[in-house]
């Protein structure tokens, strides 16, 4: 009777520290669903007022939105995208040429090596044939945990440490210049792009 009574009571601890955690989890969803609709709000409004351009002196880069709740706060945050050179851009068939050569500036300017280019150009597409410093399907199969390149355009910019011989520090070195957007979104926003990216546009 003890041992099933134990048993009992641990079972409800479960079930109530369970509950508990998907309670918190639907919150959170609707605090970031409501940041969501805020930010669109702010952007809808900037864009009835001047169409076609952004700059940093405009409301939504100067607002901070932060939302205090009994067990935390929410901070709301808008970055211009087009300030950072789209990865999937590289599998543009307009002036493919442009785009390579910007980020391969962008990765001198860091320091990095300039295998990534080619990694993540073979990593994205559709055919198996590697790169003079690329790798394809062959050399993913032969990690310890055995993976295929995508072929296809990123969706998240987080598939980048899924390069070969990616690291984390790498990655949070190249992260706050890249953005993932369809590979038509060639342009670059000059009025909020970082000075580094603006050196990648063109040499000297």
């Amino acid at each position: 009777a003890t041992v099933i009574g134990v048993s009992m009571a641990s079972e409800q601890n479960y079930a109530i520290h369970r509950a508990r955690n998907h309670l918190d989890q639907a919150q959170l969803n609707q605090y970031v669903l409501g940041g969501e609709e805020l930010a669109r709000q702010i952007l809808f409004e900037d864009f009835e007022k001047q169409p076609g351009r952004d700059f940093y002196a405009e409301a939504w880069n100067l607002q901070e939105e932060i939302y205090e709740f009994e067990e935390g706060e929410l901070i709301l945050t808008i970055t211009d995208l087009q300030s950072r050179l789209n990865v999937n851009s590289l599998l543009s068939q307009q002036n493919p040429g442009l785009h390579q050569q910007r980020m391969r500036r962008l990765l001198a300017s860091q320091s990095l090596p300039a295998e990534i280019l080619d990694r993540l150009m073979d990593y994205m597409d559709a055919d198996q044939n590697r790169r003079a410093l690329g790798a394809e399907d062959y050399d993913y199969l032969g990690l310890d945990l055995p993976y295929r390149t995508s072929g296809l355009p990123l969706v998240h910019l987080s598939e980048l440490m899924l390069l070969l011989d990616m690291d984390e520090e790498t990655y949070q070195l190249l992260s706050p210049y890249l953005a993932v957007l369809p590979p038509e979104v060639d342009q670059i926003n000059v009025n909020t792009a970082d000075s580094y990216l603006l050196l990648s546009l063109g040499d000297g």
